[in-house]
């Protein structure tokens, strides 16, 4: 399926980002803080958070299988550079496209994370700043 920017900033910020945390989850959403997340990112004393994931790449649906094994893949790389690595599962709010599974990563820099998610043929990651709301960053 092939979507324009527009399209996609719409169904990204329809999105909840529901990150699996030591002691339960905690939603994370385009443009808005996430107090919880951020203690995270400070206690780690990195610039931020990225949320990215190997699933569907450039938005076009594959097979779970297939999905599931780019997503290993993408672990096992990140594994090595990462401090912190939580899962997520992306739930559209209005059914804009399925649920995906990805990671929540505290450590590498934005421009790593841009680097990695081309890598993937992903359109955009979730940037969580330090400090700051999250943001979609198109790539």
């Amino acid at each position: 399926m092939h979507r324009s920017r527009a399209s996609l900033a719409r169904a990204y910020r329809a999105t909840a980002y529901r990150v699996g945390v030591a002691d339960g989850e905690v939603i994370l959403r385009i443009g808005q803080p996430s107090p919880g997340l951020q203690a995270l990112v400070a206690q780690q004393r990195a610039p931020g958070a990225t949320l990215i994931t190997a699933w569907n790449p450039q938005s076009r649906r594959r097979p779970e299988s297939r999905n599931q094994a780019a997503g290993r893949r993408l672990a096992d790389e990140l594994a090595a550079r990462a401090a912190v690595l939580l899962p997520y599962r992306a739930v559209a709010d209005a059914g804009c496209w399925p649920a995906e599974a990805g990671l929540l990563v505290i450590g590498p820099g934005l421009a790593q994370m841009r680097h990695l998610a081309r890598r993937y043929s992903q359109n955009a990651i979730v940037w969580l700043p330090a400090g700051g709301p999250a943001r979609l960053i198109f790539l």
